[in-house]
């Protein structure tokens, strides 16, 4: 019946994304950057040190209590000390991420053993792009759709911007959403020594 307002945070400050840490905790994407609550959601501090501050932040991904990421309406970020400070993690070499918004991210969690540390994908305007090393590197996933089902112009998913990201089926798999549906991708482990980059 009731709203209560948490304190903290600035009048009009947009959060277009909140995911839950340790227990207790809550970490939230806004327009100032990554927002952390020590309490339930209650109250915020901000934790956006090495975010540039020309950027929006659509998304926080947590691994754990010292570990997450951010995606924003430029690249993406890691932090290794609990937010405290963050680094870009958008690629080296020639595996960078594409420029524009990335407004989906997901960790790829333990499944049967497989995947887990380190892989992460992230929703670009360019379709889904994973690493295997922390953000060290990135690669476009794949881009093979079925033709025949689109009358009209390249609808493949590397051509459109990925609003959502998520688990589903009962194999392990990718569901990406876009402008033209949604989309499943199988996954399929890959050992990160073994990827030349």
């Amino acid at each position: 019946q009731n709203w209560d307002k948490a304190s903290g945070m600035p009048a009009g400050e947009n959060i277009y994304y909140l995911t839950r840490g340790v227990p207790g905790t809550v970490w939230a994407a806004g327009d100032s950057g990554v927002w952390f609550s020590p309490n339930a959601g209650r109250s915020w501090v901000a934790l956006s040190d090495g975010i540039s501050p020309g950027e929006t932040t659509l998304r926080v991904a947590f691994v754990d209590g010292q570990h997450l990421y951010a995606s924003t309406s430029g690249t993406v970020y890691r932090t290794d000390n609990g937010g405290v400070t963050w680094s870009e993690a958008d690629g080296a070499d020639d595996q960078l991420l594409p420029a524009g918004g990335k407004r989906a991210f997901l960790m790829t969690p333990t499944l049967n053993g497989e995947f887990g540390d380190n892989r992460g994908i992230v929703g670009t305007e360019g379709g889904p792009w994973v690493t295997v090393d922390k953000g060290g590197h990135w690669l476009p996933m794949s881009d093979s759709t079925l033709p025949d089902l689109y009358e009209d112009g390249d609808q493949s998913v590397r051509n459109s911007v990925i609003w959502a990201l998520g688990l589903g089926f009962s194999e392990p798999g990718l569901v990406a959403g876009n402008g033209f549906g949604v989309f499943y991708l199988p996954l399929s482990p890959v050992d990160a020594d073994s990827v030349t980059i």
